[in-house]
């Protein structure tokens, strides 16, 4: 069962400057007796890998080592993850599958902090978090397509009426 954590409450958000994101190969290839290649979408739901980066306090890292050994099975379970995607403007909540061990080191701060820890960490959503079509013509038009429906069509009356009288 997915279900946004409590560790939110202790942690922050993973730096959304410093993750990056690959997509899953959906293209299967399949090699022809006649030495032709044919190739066809695995699959329409492409998973999204996303590397995100934590810089954490002792205590916020305690209670993420915690979370992540307790709640997720050091893992193996999925868990909902903040970021921020192209597809919108702010922090959303998407179900996740960490891809392997997260790794971390401590970093000495030079200035008065006493430092940090940086923990990255790669996983996998669970779901296509690529744009739709409807998102692309939003995005193409500079607002919601029913606005600009609603906006096109009280044009064509005002013509259309205005041009009658």
């Amino acid at each position: 069962m997915t279900y946004i954590p409590t560790i939110y409450n202790e942690i922050p958000t993973p730096r959304v400057q410093e993750y990056s994101a690959s997509m899953v190969n959906p293209i299967q290839a399949t090699e022809m007796n006649t030495g032709r290649v044919r190739t066809r979408e695995k699959w329409r739901n492409v998973p999204q890998i996303y590397s995100v980066n934590y810089r954490l306090s002792d205590a916020q890292f305690s209670a993420f080592e915690g979370f992540i050994k307790h709640e997720c099975n050091n893992g193996a379970l999925d868990f909902r993850l903040r970021l921020r995607l192209p597809r919108s403007t702010q922090l959303d909540y998407y179900r996740v599958k960490m891809l392997g061990p997260y790794e971390w080191s401590w970093v000495e701060a030079s200035d008065i902090r006493r430092g940090y820890w940086d923990v990255r960490l790669s996983v996998m959503t669970a779901e296509d978090t690529r744009s739709t079509i409807s998102e692309y013509i939003d995005i193409a038009l500079g607002m919601p397509l029913h606005e600009a429906q609603a906006m096109l069509a009280e044009g064509i009356n005002s013509y259309w009426l205005g041009s009658a009288s």
